[in-house]
């Protein structure tokens, strides 16, 4: 202290302050105790929360079918059940200790991880917020049960038990041991209906697998297997028909979407992105659902989506959030790109070929995304439908709608100004709304109070007999994507306004070559779809030929 220059002096009152002083400290390191209560409550913090984390471990070990009993009594009591691998007596002795897993080794493989659990925190934490208990087959060998106490550690020893190959996890009592958790648990019905979501969201990454839960010894719902996550929907969402989901399976990406006009919710709790087997909250994979499907579903509703991408282990990091249900993905520019294309070809996906032999008329006609090819217009009916065949059926389209969809792809493809010969004389127009103008690319010159020269026009307005009432319309959108819908709906031919078939067939053809022919930018269904097969089935004809040029008298005339 000399030598930086402080005097003796006052080196000895620096001493005898911080002797004065240390009785103070409060910094002190935390008991291993305690610190393991607080991993556990980080992980488990609610009865969702138990049967995800046991759902997982069930998964991991390969479970065709998992089983989970919960009862709410006056004690709270999970029970899960699968018929996964199962543990060796040796690892069941040692399961819920702290951070004990198979799952990785050393660091490098949290860069790698190819399972839905690698913490060892699930068992650890369910031993110390309750009783739990274990019992384990691997098919070779004979179960075991074991139990543990509040530290994971095991009580007694390894007692034989009778069981199918498989795990059983029992926990009794759980949050018992954390008194004011316990109290602030909602209410059972609340709690139910979190479970019942957290199920559905593990089950939709993992099709293939058989649920069952009970309740208070109950059977509560089921959940059948399938082969893609549009199986299960129709299961999730009670009176969703399977014919109004759209599917799509790619090496990277099982895509379910419900068809926009037939399918749509009040909030966007259905729009899903998992991610190597687990559903997750990933904000620039869900910004692109919600941008693909925008201005395909009715206002104020969202579509039904769920996309789960198959993405390389390295270009994931699970380690943000004890739940894992928030991840950091590498390349997201790149994933987000694909997303779109993928949303795009599930939406224009091929029709099948209609079959030129016989066809039960009792089959029910699904519906496609796809306008059939070589659709023809035939008649305008009231002036504001076309009807239109093709070798499948009749088409019944509603021509405003139609046009509304094809300007408004055609100006979000390319959006452009022109100049116009000479100005247009807008009043009655507020500095405010000049401005939102000025950002759609419209030009405008000051020509006295609340009057503007508009020099320049979307192409679609130029001619228009309404465009300043439109651009006082326009002045007032929000963003780009309803300023472009609002523009397609003013600028798009009128019902009950009489088409020649000429002008028919050009909206239809122009329809056609539409990205989503589904719906209208505002959501409306914009055709109906009458195939051969419904129209039998209404005249009660039991065989139908279609596209014979020389049919048989019998189908000809029918049979009743």
């Amino acid at each position: 202290m000399q030598q930086l220059g402080c005097p003796q002096p006052h080196l000895r009152q620096l001493t005898k302050i911080a002797k004065r002083l240390a009785p103070l400290s409060t910094l002190h390191p935390l008991p291993q105790e305690l610190q393991r209560a607080i991993a556990a409550g980080e992980t488990i913090d609610s009865l969702p929360a138990a049967v995800r984390e046991l759902a997982e471990n069930a998964i991991d070990a390969g479970a065709r079918r998992i089983d989970i009993d919960i009862e709410l009594t006056e004690d709270l009591s999970l029970r899960v059940r699968d018929d996964g691998t199962g543990m060796a007596p040796a690892d069941l002795a040692i399961a819920a200790q702290p951070h004990t897993t198979s799952k990785i080794a050393q660091l490098s493989d949290l860069q790698n991880v190819r399972t839905l659990g690698f913490r060892g925190a699930a068992l650890f934490g369910l031993a110390c917020l309750g009783d739990l208990s274990l019992c384990s087959r691997v098919a070779i060998a004979d179960g075991w049960q074991a139990h543990y106490d509040r530290q994971g550690n095991l009580q007694g020893e390894l007692r034989p038990q009778g069981m199918a190959p498989g795990t059983v996890v029992q926990v009794r009592n759980l949050f018992a041991a954390v008194p004011q958790r316990q109290a602030a648990l909602p209410s059972p019905a609340q709690q139910m209906r979190q479970v019942q979501q957290t199920i559905y969201r593990v089950a939709i990454a993992h099709p293939t697998i058989t649920w069952q839960v009970h309740w208070n010894r109950r059977l509560w719902f089921a959940l059948w297997p399938g082969q893609h996550p549009a199986d299960l929907l129709p299961q999730m969402l009670r009176g969703t028909p399977p014919e109004i989901l759209a599917r799509l399976h790619l090496p990277w990406l099982d895509l379910a979407l419900g068809w926009p006009d037939r399918l749509s919710r009040p909030r966007p709790d259905w729009l899903l992105v998992a991610i190597n087997g687990r559903v997750v909250y990933c904000p620039e994979l869900m910004e692109t659902l919600q941008q693909a499907l925008a201005k395909t579903v009715p206002r104020h509703r969202y579509p039904v989506c769920v996309a789960h991408l198959r993405v390389p282990p390295t270009a994931v990091d699970w380690n943000r959030r004890a739940a894992k249900d928030t991840v950091y993905l590498q390349d997201a520019t790149q994933w987000q790109q694909r997303l779109t294309g993928a949303i795009a070809q599930a939406l224009a996906s091929p029709t099948p070929t209609p079959s030129r032999l016989l066809r039960l008329a009792e089959e029910t006609a699904a519906y496609t995304a796809q306008t059939p090819a070589n659709v023809r217009a035939i008649a305008q009916v009231r002036n504001t439908y076309i009807l239109a065949e093709h070798p499948g059926g009749i088409w019944l389209v509603e021509q405003h709608v139609a046009d509304e969809r094809a300007i408004f792809e055609a100006l979000t493809a390319a959006w452009h100004t022109v100049s116009l010969d000479s100005p247009l004389v807008l009043e009655a127009l507020t500095t405010e709304a000049a401005m939102t103008l000025n950002q759609w690319g419209i030009d405008l010159e000051p020509f006295g109070e609340q009057t503007y020269l508009v020099r320049s026009l979307p192409q679609v307005l130029v001619n228009h007999p309404d465009r300043s009432d439109i651009l006082r319309e326009l002045s007032q959108a929000e963003d780009w994507p309803a300023m472009q819908a609002t523009l397609a709906c003013r600028c798009a031919v009128r019902n009950g306004m009489p088409l020649d078939l000429p002008a028919l067939q050009s909206l239809l053809d122009r329809w056609q070559s539409c990205r989503h022919r589904h719906t209208c930018p505002h959501g409306r269904p914009i055709a109906l779809n009458l195939e051969d097969a419904t129209l039998a089935r209404f005249f009660r004809r039991h065989w139908l030929v279609v596209a014979d040029k020389n049919p048989p008298a019998a189908s000809a005339e029918g049979s009743s």
